[in-house]
């Protein structure tokens, strides 16, 4: 079972929320950069430097967007707002227990209690656990990251698109041959490319989730 993200107390307001994404972003892309320079300069060493930096950078990649995606979760919970003023993402997420229980039977009488309750609960404060698990299961697929946006109710950039075959597909099998203890090898041209774009697509994920808090795009 994946662990759930420790967040900070301070994300009700969107300069708390901005505070720590920035600052979460930061450190990380000083370490991918710092991983950069040790390839750039790894002589005779390069090649195991770079299975290193490879395995670093889709743990900064896959780590920033489950973080930034609780944090965006837990920013919203605690604005307090009513199911009926949030989009339909969030009434989902706060109607999932609910659906479960009432999906895993056939009997009518627990799908009808599932539809009561989420009529009834209209006029109630969106609810969901602090800190909401975002689950990839280690392995951030082009699936898993478009069904994480979705859930977040953010915009699917069409950088994103563009990067889903070359990049998002291609870092999490390099990643995966890294860590299964395969001869992995990584191409230094590939990896300053894959460098290159992780990081642009790291900072328009920020900016997303940044943008949205902002401007409370989680409100109907």
């Amino acid at each position: 079972m994946a662990k759930h993200v420790k967040l900070p107390k301070k994300l009700r307001t969107p300069g708390d929320f901005s505070k720590f994404l920035l600052g979460e972003l930061g450190w990380r892309r000083k370490e991918t950069r710092y991983f950069r320079s040790l390839v750039d300069k790894g002589g005779g060493a390069v090649e195991t430097l770079t299975r290193a930096a490879v395995a670093i950078l889709y743990s900064h990649w896959e780590g920033f967007l489950k973080i930034g995606a609780s944090a965006y979760l837990e920013h919203v919970r605690l604005q307090g707002r009513k199911l009926s003023e949030l989009k339909s993402n969030f009434v989902a997420l706060s109607a999932r227990k609910l659906a479960e229980g009432a999906t895993q039977s056939s009997r009518w009488e627990f799908q009808i209690a599932f539809c009561k309750a989420v009529r009834e609960s209209e006029n109630f404060p969106a609810k969901w656990p602090k800190s909401w698990n975002i689950d990839t299961g280690s392995n951030l697929t082009v699936e898993v990251l478009r069904d994480m946006v979705l859930l977040l109710g953010i915009n699917y950039r069409v950088e994103f698109q563009l990067a889903e075959k070359p990049i998002i597909e291609r870092l999490l099998e390099l990643r995966n041959g890294i860590a299964h203890g395969n001869a992995q090898g990584v191409d230094l041209a590939e990896f300053h490319q894959l460098d290159d774009k992780v990081d642009e697509l790291l900072q328009l994920f920020c900016n997303e989730l940044d943008n949205s808090a902002a401007v409370s795009a989680y409100r109907l």
